[in-house]
């Protein structure tokens, strides 16, 4: 590190932007092969995202797919998805919305908006579930209440941290887990 000076009035508030730290986004699209028989619709019409560890539907990966992917209205990445059907590209940390745009220019032409950094307070079990999610740990994102599997996540959390492994979310873990996720 370097230390920096910049002039500044006193009894102000300023902004500091850091420059050179960007966060990666990474999608991986999938595509339904069950869809809902009650309606009609082409194969491309309905997402889903996919863990790791579970597979909620039979999926199969959009393979080497024309597609652009736009963060904040800016194009970061434009190519192809690979033969996992997935996409990669660094972005602003404090980006908040997007949209990926497959085959682009054909009749084919699909888009799916994106919310970024949108995740339920820390106070929630949504928003506990979805933290311990992003970090690896093995609970669904959509957990709406405290469930076997996110007290086994919250535990292995504790464990991690040097916390006591209680299962409950206490003030402790609640700030380690914001410290670990970002927020």
């Amino acid at each position: 590190l370097t230390p920096k000076e910049e002039p500044g009035a006193t009894e102000q508030k300023h902004k500091f932007k850091l420059k050179g730290v960007p966060a990666k986004l990474r999608l991986r699209l999938i595509q339904d092969q069950t869809p809902d028989e009650t309606t009609q619709r082409t194969k491309f019409e309905e997402w889903t995202f996919e863990t790791e560890t579970e597979t909620l539907r039979a999926t199969e990966p959009v393979k080497e797919v024309a597609v652009i992917l736009y963060v904040d209205e800016q194009v970061v990445f434009e190519g192809q998805t690979d033969a996992d059907g997935c996409v990669e590209a660094s972005i602003s940390p404090g980006a908040r919305t997007g949209r990926v745009k497959l085959y682009p220019g054909t009749e084919k032409e699909t888009e799916i908006p994106l919310e970024l950094g949108c995740v339920e307070p820390v106070d929630e079990p949504p928003g506990v579930a979805k933290r311990l999610h992003n970090l690896g740990y093995n609970c669904s994102a959509e957990t709406q209440a405290e469930s076997e599997d996110l007290q086994m996540a919250i535990k292995e959390f504790q464990t991690d941290e040097g916390l006591d492994a209680t299962g409950t979310m206490d003030q402790q873990t609640r700030d380690a887990l914001k410290n670990a996720h970002g927020g």
